[in-house]
């Protein structure tokens, strides 16, 4: 797996800066040389969108390996034990790889997947706006009890 974004970025007075409040992770397995195909335009808006909040942004870009047999899924990223995955399992790993590791050397608190084909349609509500608005909207897909997201916890 590469990355359009390299991993490593500045410390503060020779100590780490501070982390991030929300990471922005994308991954895909098409071109990225192609500037006006959907899926470049959704990248660049959540970069943009990323950014205009002070959000960590990371797009993975995985690997496009074609399979012998047309019924099996291109092999987008392997597992040390379960071998070749096709790429909706390769999520998995970069998300996990953005909670680990972050986004320009800084920590994510939290991180929030989309897929190629998906951009944030209003820029001007901050991730935690939007949660907000969907927890009092009663959305099912906003964890009920604790009134926060699920957040990966670096220690």
């Amino acid at each position: 797996m590469t990355t359009s974004i390299p991993l490593a970025g500045p410390s503060v007075g020779g100590r780490s800066a501070p982390p991030f409040q929300w990471c922005v992770v994308m991954s895909d397995t098409r071109r990225t040389d192609a500037k006006t195909e959907f899926w470049q335009l959704t990248a660049a808006i959540n970069r943009l969108y990323a950014a205009s909040h002070g959000y960590g942004f990371l797009r993975a870009k995985l690997q496009h390996n074609a399979t012998s047999s047309p019924s099996k899924l291109a092999t987008a990223c392997s597992h040390a034990v379960h071998g070749p995955r096709a790429a909706p399992w390769c999520k998995i790993p970069v998300v996990a790889h953005a909670a680990l590791h972050g986004v320009l050397g800084r920590r994510c608190s939290s991180i929030m997947y989309l897929d190629s084909d998906a951009y944030v349609s209003d820029p001007s509500l901050s991730i935690d706006a939007y949660l907000g608005r969907a927890r009092r909207l009663g959305d099912e897909a906003v964890a009920p009890g604790s009134g926060e997201p699920a957040r990966y916890i670096h220690e």
